[in-house]
């Protein structure tokens, strides 16, 4: 989410705008598809009290903030952009703060047919280890069931 404080919610929302494309910049030099970047509705409130470098202390002022969501097969390179992202953005004045990256598995159709092989191997193993001989051709197979945890689940 990246944070404005400004003495009008115009300019708070001017300078989001400005954030927003400096963040853009940052994920296009790490290699991150634009198409990746997605924003929800700006918020914007009257922000009371507190000290802000600037402002003085216990000075009214406007906020307004932003949650950008990146969903991208560059898992490292927004993990950078998120790190460095923080002190990049308080040097310009707004407050960035990350919530954990969250990772799932694109190509799942296929594990999952490869697991199933992989299981059926394992338990004949399994079952000749435990015999001590070969057992020979197979004669029925019911089909493994698999309990797969839905893409952004934790959202």
């Amino acid at each position: 989410m990246i944070r404005r404080y400004a003495t009008s919610s115009k300019e708070a929302i001017r300078l989001l705008e400005e954030d927003h494309a400096a963040l853009e910049q940052l994920l296009k030099n790490a290699k991150v598809d634009q198409k990746d970047i997605s924003y929800q509705p700006i918020q914007a409130s009257k922000a009371y009290g507190g000290y802000d470098e600037g402002y003085g202390s216990n000075q009214n002022r406007d906020m307004a903030s932003q949650i950008v969501v990146v969903e991208s097969n560059q898992a490292s390179a927004v993990g950078n952009v998120a790190q460095n992202a923080v002190t990049y953005f308080q040097s310009r004045g707004a407050e960035f703060t990350t919530n954990a990256m969250e990772f799932f598995y694109s190509k799942l159709e296929g594990l999952q047919k490869e697991l199933a092989v992989m299981a059926v191997q394992d338990a004949r193993a399994q079952a000749e280890a435990l015999v001590g001989k070969n057992l020979g051709n197979l004669m029925a197979l019911v089909a493994p069931q698999f309990s797969v945890t839905p893409e952004s689940s934790a959202t």
